[in-house]
């Protein structure tokens, strides 16, 4: 697999990181990201990038990045982009579930 053109999302603690450098292992992106790492996908093209996003966040407005800025961030020199906007906070349920956390529940 050529991973020339390639990139790794990286979810934080508030946001999420893509970046292109080439981790051996989520132990390296771990201890890269220490203070905010919570997990990371292996890599991924653009497209792929952006077929995840769609079928993940739904609309573009929920997206981390806009598809603009994945694009770009692929064309350009630059090695690491951080989210424009903040994922939501979340919490694991009484059940194991990920869920959501809305203004009035802390």
């Amino acid at each position: 697999m050529n991973t020339d053109n390639q990139a790794i999302i990286i979810y934080l603690d508030n946001c999420m990181v893509l970046s292109k450098k080439k981790y051996s292992n989520w132990r390296e992106v771990q201890d890269e990201f220490w203070d905010n790492y919570k997990a990371n996908l292996e890599l991924m093209s653009c497209e792929e990038i952006i077929s995840f996003f769609e079928e993940d966040f739904k609309e573009e407005i929920n997206w981390p990045f806009s598809c603009k800025t994945i694009v770009d961030f692929f064309k350009s020199d630059k090695v690491v982009i951080q989210s424009e906007r903040q994922l939501p906070i979340c919490r694991v349920d009484d059940k194991s579930q990920l869920v959501g956390i809305k203004e009035g529940d802390f």
